[in-house]
């Protein structure tokens, strides 16, 4: 009787620890997460210290709502900066701010395409830890910025 509790005993304790090896690969699988939302620009303030609008120094301040996936439901805000560091070229800081956390960004806006690729560097909450990148499309004739997060 003795043998066969410790055997009972040896394959439930085999079993729950499979079992929380397979959670754990669950949570571990499922914490990549792919993230779309759109900006809709309502907020920049341009403040200018050079001599034109372009230069070097002068810095961007955004503050603007973003909208789920379908760009229908407005579920938080963008707030952030970026500095001129040539004619052409920004460097970038922002918050996205959702009901579950905060996304930190930064980066590089090159030139004048329509497309740019950024940091995730962090987060509060749901997206604490968070690491990642932001393929960020302008359409800048609809003052709207679509979000395409791929966080790991």
């Amino acid at each position: 009787m003795r043998k066969f509790i410790m055997a009972a005993a040896f394959i439930v304790s085999g079993l729950a620890f499979l079992g929380g090896a397979a959670q754990l690969a669950h949570v571990n699988a499922s914490s990549n997460k792919d993230l779309h939302v759109y900006e809709h620009a309502a907020g920049d303030v341009l403040v200018v210290v050079g001599k034109n609008k372009n230069a070097v120094g002068n810095y961007n301040v955004f503050s603007s709502p973003v909208y789920d996936s379908k760009d229908s439901k407005r579920v938080g805000t963008v707030n952030g900066e970026c500095l001129y560091t040539s004619s052409s070229d920004e460097l970038c800081t922002f918050a996205v701010d959702l009901s579950d956390g905060q996304l930190i960004v930064e980066g590089r806006t090159a030139g004048s395409g329509n497309t740019t690729i950024y940091a995730v560097t962090g987060g509060t909450k749901a997206f604490k830890g968070a690491s990642g990148d932001v393929t960020v499309v302008a359409d800048k004739k609809h003052k709207e910025y679509e979000y395409f997060f791929h966080l790991n």
